[in-house]
């Protein structure tokens, strides 16, 4: 039987689908090792038959209890929506359940296990988290649909501009795509505008009238995913609000010009505007549409490829790494793991990443290690995964820092596990045994420059790197 990944997420004419696009997208990239289902209070008839034909299962719910009945120790839980705040956040992580937070505002405090935020620009220093929370942050972790994502892997080369797309998606309660078009429509370089218009947009006689006026105007209405990819490829400038198809239109290889128009999008906005991704038409007015079409026109844009196509193997890694987490257990070392930690201790592998690198002897190890099982300022632990020892991590706490040390048997690297390891002690230390401990002002780490995997590690979890001599030392305030 598939482990569990319950999403809860709503979309409707009002807020929007982009949520529930988001989400199925990460669906579609879990699906061959997750069961899914979608909860949600609101979610148009549509979707519900296109989760359904996909394979996934979508409950309607009418209150939250609903959805927090399902969850228990075993399942993972995946929140995308702005109503999500820190006290529900709390209500799920008191069921057992790994957290996931799909997030682009950074606006509250967050009790994730992982935040995902494919926005550019972000770092873990942006968020309010604690401190076992892991992040998934920027392109490589960009949440698109299949079509796009296999798209992404191609090359695509734009010599000329000679098609626009337009389009606002959902209802467009601004009617940009109206004045929009009304831009585009001044340029004669432009030999075909295309203009998309979601199932909820209000056409008026206005905007039927400026339809009819050019011939050179394809209206199409409510695409699907490959029709939306399909007409991307028949445009080579598109004009989008910074939202999820902005993402699309890159994996797309279009050059896009976007901008902002309601407070949801401002963080996407900035970070993409900030990194120089599209050419800023800033709230759609029209001399900021014209100047924008103007200085794509002239030449001036170069085509660069930001999204590489490999989120979904990085997305599922990740999840198996939660679900792997349910296994991971941590008990406090003995004298019994003596000749356990003595023979990690005195392995080749280990003793390369080790900053006393000379060969361990048996006495050695016995005096160092009896003195840390008794040493009440250390707190020392064996990681069992499925009740099968396969490293350790150990805190020495002097003055309000807890400086971890961890290994992991060798038998179990390129695996994940590191990351686990850490996470784990991390949670025992702020959430199991807090109340026992000396307050903790600030957990570190030290990692030589060539251990790679622990400086990856580290640097997940939201680590502030530090130059330290030929090492790095890692800081978490808390």
């Amino acid at each position: 039987m598939k482990p569990k990944v319950y999403i809860r997420a709503d979309g409707s004419q009002i807020i929007g689908l982009g949520h529930l696009v988001r989400c199925s997208a990460l669906a579609y990239m879990l699906k061959e090792d997750f069961e899914i289902t979608f909860y949600c209070k609101e979610v148009p008839d549509t979707v519900i038959a296109e989760l359904d034909d996909s394979g996934f299962s979508c409950c309607k719910i009418e209150n939250e209890d609903e959805f927090l009945s399902q969850l228990n120790g075993n399942t993972i839980a995946v929140l995308d929506g702005y109503a999500f705040d820190t006290g529900y956040q709390k209500q799920v992580k008191a069921t057992g359940s790994k957290l996931v937070c799909i997030d682009d505002l950074h606006d509250k405090e967050f009790f994730a296990d992982l935040i995902i935020n494919h926005a550019p620009g972000i770092t873990p220093q942006d968020y309010k988290t604690q401190p076992y929370t892991q992040f998934a942050l920027g392109f490589e972790y960009a949440l698109l649909r299949p079509a796009f994502l296999e798209q992404a892997k191609k090359q695509r080369t734009i010599d000329k501009i000679e098609a626009v797309m337009i389009c606002y998606g959902g209802s467009d309660p601004k009617n940009l795509t109206q004045s929009t078009l009304q831009v585009a429509m001044k340029f004669p370089q432009f030999k075909k505008i295309i203009v998309v218009i979601g199932s909820t947009y209000q056409t008026t006689a206005s905007f039927n009238r400026l339809i009819a006026s050019d011939s050179r105007i394809d209206r199409r209405h409510a695409l699907n995913e490959q029709q939306m990819l399909d007409t991307m490829l028949e445009a080579e400038l598109v004009i989008v609000p910074a939202s999820g198809i902005l993402f699309e239109v890159l994996a797309a290889g279009c050059i896009a010009i976007s901008g902002s128009y309601i407070d949801n999008q401002k963080f996407v906005y900035e970070n993409f505007r900030n990194a120089g991704i599209f050419v800023d038409a800033g709230n759609f007015l029209y001399k900021n549409l014209y100047d924008a079409v103007s200085k794509v026109l002239d030449g001036s844009i170069n085509q660069v490829r930001f999204i590489d196509g490999q989120t979904a193997i990085k997305v599922s890694k990740l999840f198996d790494q939660l679900q792997k987490e349910f296994l991971i257990n941590l008990r406090r070392a003995s004298t019994a793991d003596l000749d356990l930690t003595f023979g990690w201790a005195a392995n080749p592998e280990i003793r390369r990443f080790s900053f006393h690198q000379h060969q361990i002897i048996k006495p050695e190890h016995t005096n160092w290690f009896l003195k840390k099982t008794i040493d009440s300022n250390c707190y020392y632990f064996i990681v069992e995964y499925n009740r099968v020892p396969i490293g350790s991590i150990r805190f020495d706490i002097e003055e309000g820092e807890a400086m971890i040390s961890y290994l992991l048997d060798p038998s179990y690297h390129g695996r994940g596990f590191g990351q686990l390891i850490l996470k784990k002690g991390i949670e025992w230390l702020m959430i199991v045994n807090m109340p026992e401990l000396a307050p903790i002002r600030v957990i570190s780490g030290e990692v030589m420059k060539t251990n790679i995997p622990s400086i990856k590690v580290f640097e997940r979890l939201g680590f502030v790197k530090k130059e330290q001599m030929e090492n790095y030392k890692f800081e978490k305030w808390v």
